[in-house]
């Protein structure tokens, strides 16, 4: 179990590095210390936005199929996707920072 747990704290270290890196990935909004990531995500003029969130939500979840949550719905939020950076493989999170990338 404690090989598990070093293999999903590595992935979720390799994300908070590689997806500040990706052009229209913002501030990372919440801890690192938990089972998600929560970041900000940056419309064209480096704002946060809405509808540039959702569309990378759709593009992740539905398309993708990469585990994300977009919150910008909920109160107090501005475009905000919760990243569940504890995937399930290298592969996975591979698919998912190239996914990224292509969106931005």
């Amino acid at each position: 179990m404690r090989g598990n747990r070093d293999k999903l704290v590595a992935q979720r270290e390799r994300l908070i590095r590689e997806l500040p890196k990706i052009k229209g990935v913002g501030r990372l909004r919440g801890g690192v210390e938990s089972n998600f990531l929560l970041y900000e995500l940056l419309n064209k003029d480096g704002q946060p936005d809405n509808v540039t969130a959702l569309a990378v939500y759709e593009t992740l979840a539905e398309n993708k199929g990469v585990v994300v949550r977009f919150r910008g719905a909920l109160e107090r939020t501005l475009a905000e996707v919760n990243d569940h950076g504890t995937t399930a493989s290298k592969d996975e999170e591979k698919k998912e920072i190239e996914a990224n990338a292509v969106i931005s």
